[in-house]
């Protein structure tokens, strides 16, 4: 979905050109962590251009071992060598999210993931309900990624309302919900926090 065309001065508090919204059924990886096995939504919010997150590619042989410029090791990569080289750090460093950690989840098309292993619950002994993710590609970043589950959003009680936030402390958005009226649906709305 992409954004309608927003007045000037709204390019200063909304910092997003496009947003993707995914429904995962079956959850996602890594396999056996948190997100495996439940049902939710990951809405990605993009700082870049659409055509910048297209330019991230698939590896050649849908897998490549590519070597982590800060380890040295060799990893599987779903993205090719050189997208992947440069996923694996921030430039300056100071754009990583304090607790966050740079991980090997790269995706084609979206770019690498961050989580913050110290603060969200679903790391921590917790049920992943929701939880907030930052995202990169070519060293600087590129979205910010609030995931919510279905569950979360149907525990709210018909007719009311409930503001955020619903993400992690540090991440520059909040999340609020709402469910009630004839067609029971659920509203999710975010604002960008400065």
């Amino acid at each position: 979905m992409e954004l309608p065309d927003l007045p000037d001065y709204a390019a200063v508090d909304f910092p997003y050109t496009f947003v993707l919204l995914n429904w995962n059924p079956f959850g996602h990886g890594p396999p056996g962590g948190p997100y495996d096995g439940a049902p939710h939504f990951d809405a990605h919010f993009y700082t870049r251009t659409f055509e910048d997150r297209s330019m991230v590619m698939g590896a050649v042989n849908g897998v490549d071992q590519c070597t982590n410029p800060v380890t040295g090791e060799l990893e599987d990569s779903f993205v090719t060598c050189r997208d992947f080289e440069s996923s694996m750090s921030l430039d300056p460093v100071e754009q990583l999210p304090p607790t966050y950690t740079i991980i090997n989840a790269n995706e084609p098309g979206m770019g690498n993931h961050m989580i913050d292993f110290i603060n969200s619950p679903e790391w921590n002994g917790q049920e992943f309900d929701k939880t907030f993710i930052w995202g990169h590609f070519w060293g600087s970043i590129g979205f910010v990624e609030p995931m919510i589950t279905l569950d979360f959003i149907l525990s709210v009680k018909e007719g009311t309302a409930e503001p955020g936030p619903y993400s992690i402390a540090s991440a520059p958005a909040c999340m609020g919900r709402n469910r009630g009226g004839k067609k029971q649906r659920a509203t999710m709305t975010s604002k960008h926090v400065a």
